[in-house]
């Protein structure tokens, strides 16, 4: 026995173990659950935004060889890797978001052009080229999936 209280004089020589703790760690612990949820009620309003933000519905985009790219004159110079894939453009500004599940893994990207006027896009999903002569366009691409291209997007290269 003198063993056992041996240890435990030794955890509370370090504070492990406190005479009395069992209110005040109570205490403790309602004061941050009660934390934890404020901070999950004040963000359910920007999680909406950005969930309405990173929703975009649209006709799709008209898919475009490489040959067909080239006649544009222009290259598709502008290049930014993101999350899972890479996004090349001729021109406009783009915005990219990862896209999660409801355990936060990340399951693909998508990223809003304003204005790219030609894409090409590629992921371990597949890979695309894309002719947007006018406006906006969004794409999403996943590791499992070939990029889906849609004529909307909520970006406007503000």
């Amino acid at each position: 026995m003198r063993g056992v209280f041996g240890v435990h004089r030794a955890l509370e020589s370090f504070g492990v173990l406190e005479t009395g703790a069992g209110r005040q760690a109570k205490r403790i612990m309602a004061y941050g659950l009660v934390v934890v949820a404020g901070i999950q009620i004040v963000t359910v309003p920007h999680q909406a935004a950005d969930k309405a933000f990173w929703t975009v519905e649209g006709p799709p985009c008209a898919t475009a060889t490489p040959a067909q790219i080239r006649r544009i004159g222009r290259p598709l110079a502008q290049v930014v890797d993101f999350g899972e894939g890479r996004f090349s453009r001729i021109g406009g500004a783009v915005v990219c978001t990862d896209l999660t599940d409801n355990f936060g893994l990340v399951k693909g990207t998508e990223c809003q052009f304003s204005g790219p006027r030609a894409l090409a896009v590629g992921s371990e999903g597949g890979f695309a080229y894309y002719d947007v002569p006018d406006g906006r366009a969004t794409v999403t691409v996943s590791r499992d999936r070939p990029p889906r291209c849609v004529l909307a997007a909520h970006f406007n290269g503000n």
